[in-house]
């Protein structure tokens, strides 16, 4: 298993919720887990974790700006 952590600023984190989503779905990739957690600077870290090490890589790619 493999985790990615992405961060992504609060005034964010809907936006890239959203987008997390629709591009999970229509890669057909399941996080095997997916949680949140905030710092005092208003950074929020999504943490996401993928049975496939591959799918884990190209999540990371692909929302590494987020």
């Amino acid at each position: 298993m493999r985790s990615v952590d992405n961060p992504v600023h609060q005034s964010d984190l809907v936006d890239t919720l959203s987008s997390i989503r629709q591009w999970l779905d229509d890669s057909q990739i399941a996080a095997r887990g997916f949680r949140a957690t905030r710092n005092a600077a208003g950074v929020v870290t999504l943490h996401a974790e993928f049975d496939d090490e591959s799918e884990a890589v190209i999540f990371s790619e692909r929302f590494r700006a987020a």
